[in-house]
């Protein structure tokens, strides 16, 4: 049996993107959406992998990332999108990130559980005030 190189998997949401919808419109959303999956991809490695979900979630798969190097990867991502700025028609908008990391080992049984896990990560960050990354399990 093939041992299972653990990964980390990070699930992510935008802190005040409805704010940006709202006040400047969709296009201004898109574009602030388009912007931040530039930044995620400036920051992972060409192995790893980016998506977003829907809305302003993505889903981030560090392949071969043991825990530590995940949550450095993680602040990088955080620290990246909050000093990002969108100027739209005279206004500009920040937003954050809310990241939860989980460490995929042979204790996961599959994709839904791993995702169940980061989201519950970026749960209990949301909780603890937004614009921080959680670790699941801690």
């Amino acid at each position: 049996e093939a041992a299972v190189v653990p990964f980390c998997a990070l699930f992510l949401d935008l802190d005040h993107f409805k704010q940006v919808n709202d006040t400047a419109g969709h296009a201004a959303g898109d574009a602030v959406l388009r912007d931040i999956a530039t930044i995620l991809l400036a920051q992972v490695r060409k192995a790893d992998t980016v998506s977003r979900l829907g809305g302003d979630e993505f889903a981030i798969v560090l392949s071969a990332c043991p825990l530590q190097q995940g949550r450095t990867v993680a602040e990088k991502i955080r620290a990246a999108i909050v000093a990002y700025q969108l100027d739209w028609e005279g206004s500009s908008f920040q937003v954050g990130a809310s990241i939860g990391l989980v460490l995929v080992d042979a204790g996961f049984t599959g994709t839904t559980e791993v995702l169940a896990a980061a989201d519950n990560a970026r749960y209990a960050a949301k909780h603890r005030g937004r614009n921080c990354v959680m670790v699941f399990g801690d």
